[in-house]
């Protein structure tokens, strides 16, 4: 049977109540109580008695279950980035303030269902409102995104096999295995047997927020300066643009989106009136949950709090964490399936005993239809590559209705009595409205915002800020953007000095030295790490990365970046190259590498005059072709033998790498050390933990060239000649010209295409390896994974480079915007037709 009138009902335009300005449709009646009971055999009595029963067992506790298990999950953990970027005052405001919203909405959604019995799922209160394309629309909104949840908490669990194990297994196959558990949790029926699990459910949830906390904290307790020494703020994070405010406060939002489910869990209870007592309990245990774990998680880690918050509890708590983690990342993954199993099952089998699933082709029937679901869950996340972002963007779109506007538009259409401007009725008229105000802009800004983070528009803090950016979303991401300046290509690589090019450097040649290094910069903590390097009369090395992290091209004047590097070089310290935008070298094409390289040398030309010799491949990861192209471009690859992983935020771990190290050496051993500027423990307290140690343990710290025996002129190159460099900054760093690169990179009158330089065309293979990195080198969503076929280079030519420098992107953002939109709205196409058709 299909989507057809029987399973929702009598027809649809049939106006069932007429009260002024008020209509209310027929939803559907209970279908056996009308055609079918009085033509039963005594067997299909018996199977319709025992199903009734069986659907209608569920109590308040156990429905608070079971919305504790649709409603609280892993994304609990995603809400101290929220405090991070909103800080602590708007925080908390915002998760008691929309949490109390939430109850409300959800009260209004148990009245309709106190006020019509007959309404079983989201969908009969669509057609309550607005007949039969109100039942269809809400249908399908609902399907598509409990399809799109349970594909999240797949990927979820991927994510949390691969932390736990620290496996080189193929990712596809975690995801496979947390598709079958999340079938297998998905074969009971009946949300009262769901509620079972729902007790595990929570305790996982507890237990790893438990362990997070408790972590968090004592990492904090125990770092140089203590919890005193934690950056977190009262006041929204400096620079906080609309975007990433509006993301925050929709991470809360969806954080309490358990009204969604809400009809089809009470369809379900032996005493719907009962209801209250349920979402009160969850709302209260929400608000208390969310508000706690955001305010103390980011009270001990500060700004540099990561997402989902048990990252920050360094790598052996947070392995433990996502283990404890498995079974809410599952559970209510599960329920996911199970609701729409019962919305799609109970739709095509209304009218018939197999909808209750107590017979053999009933459950035959309910285990392909959930198989089929989680098969296409699974499919979608795996296959689409912006499938997080089509996840954003469903939640904004749809979420935004299940939770605000349309509890708001049923009171209005369906349990308001009289007038709304009755006497009794304005204040709840005046809440509602302004509910469903709330709706509507988290409609159009959060989509617009999730839509913008994506990289559509060229500013997100995801896609579109490297590495994470996808080459195909166009020249307004950072990886295809090209600074102002001379373009380098054409500048001749002699090979200076007896230092070997193209081959992986780890170790310090020089016995007693330790060369402190620091990638990613240059970042807003640069400029005290600078400070702290000179009251300490120390020198070190800055790997630097041309745009990445969303920060800005490093040549441009309003980041103020160009001074502090050339305040870098004027103090001492030795820059290398880190790269563009931080791209995987080994997923590379050839052109695309070259681009990485020389789009630096542009803009570090822009600023000295001159460029480095010295490169860091980013994650540690180049392999055999990488290496030749380095060769080629004259480069040195300056590895590490310490890895500090200061960049998982364990800063006790970090000490401890870093002491043992030291007291591993030999007496013709030196060290070179990976640490990131990046990061605000890093610069404040574990800089000088590593100068006082290696100091104290007898050590002194040299630049990564004198480790080498390499003469200081060899370490740059000069911008025309290619010969060494061993001089004051040129003229090129002036402030004068500074401004100049501004003009030029609005004119787009400097840059030309950038050309390979080899002429060979072997392809490259993709690295495994991965060393460690920053949070703005993590190797989730890296830029490089539109990239490795060769079809998508960075070429760019002036006119394109005019259009992404341009007013914040103009013509190109345009184009891009509706390139992505055009995306999108195709995938949306093919899953409403697959959904449609399939059902």
């Amino acid at each position: 049977m299909g989507f057809d009138d029987v399973s929702s009902g009598p027809d649809s335009s049939k106006i069932m109540e007429s009260d002024g300005d008020k209509k209310v449709y027929a939803a559907a009646p209970p279908p056996f109580e009308k055609d079918i009971v009085g033509e039963m055999s005594e067997a299909e009595r018996h199977i319709y008695d025992h199903g009734i029963k069986k659907f209608s067992r569920l109590g308040w506790k156990r429905l608070t279950v079971v919305l504790i298990v649709e409603a609280i999950a892993l994304g609990s953990l995603s809400i101290p980035s929220t405090f991070a970027a909103l800080g602590m005052v708007a925080g908390v405001i915002s998760c008691v303030g929309l949490g109390l919203v939430a109850i409300y909405t959800s009260y209004i959604v148990g009245q309709v269902k106190l006020a019509y019995p007959e309404v079983a799922n989201y969908a009969d209160a669509g057609r309550l409102m607005w007949g039969r394309f109100g039942y269809e629309l809400i249908n399908l909104m609902l399907a598509l995104q409990l399809i799109f949840l349970t594909g999240s908490h797949c990927l979820t669990g991927t994510i949390a096999f691969q932390n736990i194990t620290e496996s080189g297994i193929c990712s596809v196959i975690f995801g496979v295995v947390s598709a079958i558990i999340l079938l297998l949790l998905a074969i009971p029926p009946s949300f009262t047997e769901v509620a079972i699990l729902g007790y595990v459910d929570f305790a996982s949830i507890v237990f790893a927020i438990g362990i997070t906390i408790i972590g968090t904290g004592v990492q904090a307790t125990n770092a140089p300066g203590g919890l005193a020494a934690v950056d977190w703020s009262a006041w929204p994070k400096p620079g906080l643009t609309f975007t990433e405010a509006f993301i925050a406060i929709s991470n809360i939002i969806f954080a309490y989106s358990f009204a969604m489910c809400q009809f089809s869990f009470m369809d379900e209870m032996h005493t719907p009136s009962d209801f209250p007592k349920s979402i009160w309990t969850l709302g209260i245990t929400e608000i208390i949950i969310y508000t706690v774990t955001g305010a103390t998680i980011y009270a001990f880690v500060g700004q540099d709090v990561q997402s989902p918050a048990l990252l920050s509890a360094g790598s052996t708590l947070s392995r433990v964490a996502f283990g404890v983690a498995l079974p809410v990342i599952f559970i209510s993954g599960s329920i996911n399936t199970v609701v729409f199993g019962r919305l799609v099952h109970g739709r095509i089998f209304a009218n018939s005993p197999i909808r209750f699933i107590n017979t053999k082709m009933g459950w035959i029937t309910w285990l392909g239809v959930i198989a089929a679901a989680t098969i296409i869950a699974f499919i979608i996340a795996e296959v689409i590559p912006f499938f997080s972002d089509l996840l954003s963007i469903s939640s904004a779109l749809f979420i935004s209705g299940f939770s605000f506007y349309f509890p708001s538009l049923m009171w209005f259409l369906l349990i308001r009595k009289g007038s709304w401007t009755e006497p009794q009725n304005l204040i709840l008229a005046i809440i509602n409205a302004f509910i469903g105000l709330i709706g509507l802009i988290i409609l159009v800004a959060g989509t617009y915002s999730s839509i913008d983070d994506i990289g559509v528009c060229g500013t997100g803090a995801y896609y579109c800020a490297a590495p994470s950016c996808l080459f195909q979303y166009g020249p307004a991401c950072d990886a295809n953007q090209t600074p102002a300046g001379i373009n380098t290509t054409s500048v001749p690589r002699p090979k200076l000095g007896s230092t070997p090019y193209g081959v992986s450097i780890r170790d310090c040649s020089i016995p007693g030295k330790v060369a402190l290094t620091f990638d990613d910069g240059p970042y807003i903590y640069t400029s005290a790490l600078l400070d702290i390097l000179k009251s300490k009369g120390v020198k070190a090395t800055f790997f630097l990365v041309g745009n990445n992290g969303g920060k800005g091209q490093i040549n441009d004047p309003k980041t103020g970046y160009p001074a502090l590097i050339q305040r870098m070089y004027s103090e001492g310290h030795q820059i290398g190259s880190h790269t563009w935008s931080h791209a995987d070298l080994s997923t590379l094409n050839r052109q695309q590498r070259y681009d990485q390289v020389v789009k630096n040398e542009i803009a570090l030309t822009d600023i000295l005059g001159f460029f480095p010799t010295y490169l860091r491949p980013p994650y540690e990861s180049c392999n055999a072709d990488c290496l030749n192209d380095l060769r080629d471009l004259g480069y040195h690859v300056a590895n590490y033998d310490i890895d500090t992983l200061d960049w998982q935020g364990d800063y006790g771990h970090s000490q401890g790498i870093f002491s043992s190290g030291l007291k591993a050496a030999s007496a013709g051993h030196g060290f070179i050390s990976l640490a990131h500027d990046i990061h605000d423990k890093t610069v404040h307290t574990f800089a000088s933990y590593m100068i006082d140690t290696l100091h104290a343990a007898g050590f002194t710290t040299a630049l990564y060239g004198e480790c080498m025996n390499d003469p200081p002129e060899n370490w740059y190159r000069n911008s025309i000649t290619g010969q060494p460099y061993n001089g004051s900054l040129s003229h090129n760093s002036s402030s004068a010209s500074t401004a100049k690169s501004v003009s030029a990179s609005s004119n787009s009158t400097t840059t030309n295409t950038i050309h390979t330089l080899s002429t060979s065309t072997s392809s490259p293979t993709p690295s495994a390896v991965d060393g460690g990195e920053g949070a703005f080198g993590s190797r989730t969503g890296n830029a490089t994974s539109g990239g490795a076929s060769g079809t998508n280079s960075t070429n760019v030519t002036n006119s394109t480079i005019a259009k992404s420098q341009s007013a914040s992107g103009g013509a190109t953002k345009l184009s891009t915007t509706a390139g992505k939109l055009g995306e999108l709205g195709l995938t949306w196409g093919l899953l409403s037709w697959m959904f449609l058709t399939w059902a």
